[in-house]
């Protein structure tokens, strides 16, 4: 990014490696640390020279698995998406190559009473077409919100109105 600073990445003992992130343009950077097998201690400091951004750190090997990247953001919304640069947002989830993309929205969406349905259905509908730019190939599973109930008698829990619009 324009104005961007200096990263050191240290991995156990080995002296520090420099990443600048300073460009003419917005964009990500990808880089490949390799490490033998076994613990270690990794390390990250921006060293005060410009802001940096970090998206994320994979600890990987080789051979088969599961790698699942969480990009959790507490309490925010799926049109949280809708305000990401998205061009980094494709780009990100090209470098990801998911073979599935898993969502899972709504239960903040149903507590903002001032969040119409129509809206909201809207609004997915532009984070899954996000999605699908980023990664045409990958199968998606879209979750709903958790049940959310409140009392209406004594002995009786009901479901929250705004949670079944939003799961419907």
């Amino acid at each position: 990014q324009p104005d961007g600073g200096t990263l050191l990445v240290t991995v156990d003992e080995v002296p520090p490696r420099a990443i600048f992130t300073e460009s003419s343009q917005l964009g990500l950077l990808w880089h490949r640390l390799e490490v033998p097998d076994g613990p270690h201690r990794l390390t990250v400091q921006p060293i005060g020279d410009g802001e940096v951004r970090l998206f994320g750190i994979s600890a990987e090997r080789e051979g088969p698995g599961v790698l699942v990247d969480a990009m959790g953001i507490r309490g925010r919304t799926a049109r949280t998406w809708l305000f990401w640069q998205p061009e980094i947002a494709r780009q990100g989830l090209q470098a990801l190559d998911p073979d599935m993309g898993v969502l899972a929205y709504g239960t903040n969406e149903a507590a903002d009473t001032h969040y119409r349905m129509g809206q909201y259905r809207e609004d997915l509908r532009k984070v899954l077409a996000m999605m699908r730019r980023g990664s045409p190939d990958a199968a998606c599973v879209l979750i709903g919100p958790t049940d959310r109930g409140g009392y209406v008698g004594r002995n009786t829990i009901e479901i929250w109105k705004r949670t079944a619009m939003v799961a419907q």
